[in-house]
Formats: structure tokens, sequence, C-alpha cells
């Protein structure tokens, strides 16, 4: 592995918030392996982050779940310039959970 690899961070994002269920707290199975949490570093996304992350994202004509939205909302917690983040999760998939964000979006005076 060359050194530029081994410096590589791993950011992944959680919440208990049920805009996001599916990235919900309690069901961080991976992490139970102990080598993996020295390797990932978990954000705590707030229903304002979410909020946030549908906001922009829809700015740019991307209606994407939950989860997506918190990853976007949440990227200026990462400390990191050079940041890949691989969205997933087309809308129309929950739109139960998509009307929770819209609900509350509309309450937030957020962006």
């Amino acid at each position: 592995m060359s050194k530029k690899t081994k410096n590589i961070k791993f950011y992944g994002i959680y919440t208990k918030s049920k805009l996001a269920e599916s990235i919900n707290s309690f069901s961080l199975a991976e992490l139970k392996k102990k080598e993996l949490k020295k390797k990932i570093f978990l954000i705590n996304a707030k229903d304002k982050n979410i909020i946030t992350g549908f906001k922009l994202l829809s700015k740019e004509g991307l209606f994407l779940t939950g989860p997506s939205c918190a990853i976007v909302g949440s990227l200026d917690k990462i400390p990191h310039k050079n940041i890949c983040c691989i969205l997933s999760g087309y809308a129309r998939t929950n739109l139960v959970e998509m009307q929770k964000i819209i609900f509350k979006s509309k309450k937030s005076p957020i962006i």
C-alpha cells in the first residue's frame, strides 16, 4: 500500500433521527469488529443536517432519500477538503420518509 492510501480516512454518517431511519445508530452492526472502529470515523447527523442536505440537493435538482441528505448536510463536519461522496437512494422508494423531511424543511429556516 502506498503512503497516500495509508492515510485515507473513512467517515460514516449515522443518526437517531426518524428522517433517515436506514442509518439509525442502532443498526451499526459493522462496528462490532474492533479493527473497523480504528478506521471509520463516525459523524452524527441531526435533523438540521438532514434538512440542510435536502435543501442543497433539491437546489441541484436531486431528489434523494434521507441518508443521502444526511451525508450532504454533514459534509461541513469533515475536516478534509478532498472528499469523495457517494449518494444513492431515489426518494420515490421511501415516500413516507421524504414526506417527513419535506414537512420539517418547510418549518425550518435553514438555508
